[in-house]
């Protein structure tokens, strides 16, 4: 009974947290079911770099997919509260919840990735962002945990405000975990000289081509922990900003 009567208590007290986890988790793994389906049809050999080039008319399917996930995480995130930094701190829980939850799933159904050393591609939003596995796991929990503090300290009565200096930390560390993820292909670009047809890069033989042939080796590691670090930062600058106002 005991034991009950927390579990009762736990939900209600959390109720929308468990709420839009458990519509990120489906989401997540809807997600890696669709993958599977591609990876069926591009790669029956198993995913693995160099990325197979697809016709314009399924890239662009691609995309609207990312872009529909994105809006409909975005979408419950309003539903779920009122204030604007309320509504952005539940946003990053729903996609931290959802990455992590499509990784389980194709863990589930197709044993990959091997190691979390394993490479990925991500997003196709501007160009392809890829890395290790580790690294969008890592950058998920950061969102979770990011999330629920922000959301646990409103919930508590202090005062939620984030300062001009933590919002720029904060965009800051966003910005070199992005440079880390497109960096590979945006040095194919450059080295390729197809920066006057990067809105059309798609449409670009030469690009097709470095595609085809190109193995990720190196992942920059540096800029990628800088930005995890200043984010934590800029975390730990909202915490004590938030407690300290409390206390007056």
């Amino acid at each position: 009974m005991r034991l009950t009567g927390r579990l009762s208590r736990f939900y209600r007290n959390n109720r929308k947290l468990i709420l839009t986890a458990i519509f990120a988790f489906a989401m997540g793994i809807l997600e890696a079911v669709v993958v599977v389906y591609l990876r069926k049809m591009y790669y029956p050999e198993g995913f693995d770099f160099p990325l197979k080039t697809f016709s314009l008319n399924i890239l662009s399917l691609e995309v609207i997919r990312e872009a529909a996930t994105l809006i409909m995480l975005w979408t419950v995130a309003l539903l779920a509260a009122k204030k604007w930094h309320i509504k952005f701190a539940y946003f990053f829980f729903l996609f931290g919840v959802w990455d992590i939850s499509y990784y389980i799933g194709l863990k589930c159904f197709l044993n990959w990735p091997l190691s979390f050393l394993t490479w990925d591609l991500l997003f196709l939003i501007p160009l392809p962002w890829i890395s290790p596995v580790i690294a969008p796991i890592l950058v998920a929990l950061t969102m979770i945990i990011y999330a629920v503090v922000v959301i646990d300290l409103e919930k508590r009565g202090f005062p939620v405000f984030f300062r001009l200096k933590e919002i720029i930390i904060m965009l800051a560390g966003g910005i070199l975990i992005f440079i880390s993820f497109v960096w590979n292909y945006t040095k194919i670009i450059f080295e390729n000289s197809l920066l006057t047809k990067f809105l059309s890069i798609a449409k670009t033989d030469a690009f097709q081509v470095v595609i085809e042939r190109y193995k990720p080796v190196n992942f920059k590691w540096g800029l990628y922990m800088a930005g995890l670090v200043l984010i934590y930062i800029s975390l730990a600058l909202f915490v004590r900003n938030s407690i300290s106002k409390m206390g007056r």
